[in-house]
């Protein structure tokens, strides 16, 4: 959902988005495209908003809060990364033959939903016991989570370890480098929105640089799913032509991105 702030309390927040996702759970209605995308983004802007409060709370309990936030996104990701990775593929092919590839293209989104399926983490617990747990951390924490102030530290924390996987990605240019960079840089600015909110202001500008640094290490990490998931088994003949131009388009995209990323990464570190 997303909610403005219009909190002093961070956990006034957090409660106020969980329990607007418990009662629609609560509906047994499925949740829509747009709907699966909402929940997946507020847990992941909830679970760094518990990284805020790690000075506070201490690593374990941190981690536990983090994890069952976590479990709610991963349990909806599956029809959500097949979506993208068929979009994908439509965006690349977009200026292929003109011939009828939905056959093919239909083998392709079964492959990604499938997989999507299969790389998804088992839970324990459903959805709203995940919500219905988090509400209680929140609430037993929320005393004394009354003062920004003492949410600073968490994000200073943030940047320091944000820094350290971009200089490692720098160094090395490893995909899974780049990918622990983009877990950071998005808890980062959502931390920084997080308390530019709270606090009714603007987040600065330089956050621009670091959403669109996101932006970029989110396409290269679709385009790298999208490599490692395609595969000919099951495909047309037809359809394992269309598959080499799709791999080369990938690649040739992606060697763009890592430029744009290599250039934003230098300048956030400046």
């Amino acid at each position: 959902m997303a909610l403005p702030l219009h909190h002093e309390n961070l956990a006034d927040w957090a409660m106020t988005e969980l329990n607007f996702w418990l009662e629609r759970l609560h509906s047994k209605l499925p949740l829509d495209e747009k709907e699966t995308h909402s929940i997946r983004l507020t847990a992941k802007k909830l679970r760094a908003a518990w990284l805020l409060t790690l000075p506070l709370i201490g690593e374990t309990r941190c981690h536990l809060a983090c994890q069952e936030m976590k479990q709610l996104a991963d349990h909806f990701a599956a029809n959500r990364d097949s979506t993208v990775q068929s979009q994908l593929v439509s965006s690349l092919l977009n200026s292929s033959s003109q011939d009828n590839t939905a056959e093919w293209e239909n083998e392709l989104r079964e492959q990604f939903f499938t997989q999507s399926c299969t790389h998804q983490t088992n839970l324990d617990e459903s959805p709203r016991e995940l919500i219905q747990s988090n509400l209680s951390h929140w609430q037993s924490c929320r005393d004394f989570l009354n003062d920004i102030q003492l949410l600073r530290p968490g994000l200073k924390q943030t940047r320091k370890k944000l820094r350290h996987k971009l200089t490692q990605a720098l160094k090395s240019g490893s995909m899974k480098q780049w990918h622990q960079c983009r877990k950071w840089l998005k808890y980062f600015y959502y931390q920084k929105e997080i308390l530019a909110e709270m606090e009714s202001r603007q987040p600065g500008k330089s956050i621009e640089r670091l959403r669109e640094l996101g932006r970029v290490l989110g396409k290269r990490h679709d385009l790298h799913n999208l490599l490692t998931m395609v595969s000919p088994t099951g495909l047309p003949l037809s359809g394992h032509q269309k598959l080499d131009l799709l791999r080369n388009r990938a690649t040739q995209n992606d060697a763009e991105l890592n430029q744009k990323a290599t250039a934003l990464a230098r300048k956030i570190l400046e």
